[in-house]
């Protein structure tokens, strides 16, 4: 009576050990395995120039943009320049970024942002949510 209640119970042990690791959750993506996921998705045809000749268009698109940093005005977003002088607005913190720092930005084109013009109007600036940058 002892030897079938122990085997039951070791029946019942090794079912439950088999469940608990079935539903245990898979092992957490790396970064890099993020980003590697991430660049599957990116339309490499869109460039800043096109973001910021029609700031709507690309919203929720994946880009993946080369720029290089304006001067830094904020703690939580920078201007970041093409080779022809276009700009595009980068929602990221900005502790590790210098001004003429060239960068490579991983991002999703977000809503414009309203920004002050140099005639004191106002326009709608590109932007784009940096996921990964480097």
């Amino acid at each position: 009576m002892v030897k079938k209640r122990l085997i039951f119970l070791e029946r019942i042990l090794g079912t439950l050990l088999l469940a608990a690791f079935a539903l245990a959750p898979a092992a957490a993506q790396t970064r890099q395995q993020q980003k590697q996921q991430f660049l599957k998705s990116v339309d490499e045809s869109i460039s800043v120039s096109m973001i910021v000749g029609n700031p709507y268009r690309y919203v929720g698109k994946h880009v993946d943009l080369h720029c290089t940093a304006s001067p830094i005005h904020a703690s939580d977003w920078f201007g970041c320049n093409d080779e022809d002088g276009n700009e595009v607005v980068i929602e990221a913190s900005t502790h590790d970024i210098s001004p003429g720092q060239s960068l490579r930005i991983l991002g999703i084109v977000d809503q414009p942002m309203e920004m002050e013009n140099e005639n004191g109007g106002s326009s709608n600036a590109g932007t784009v949510k940096a996921l990964f940058m480097q």
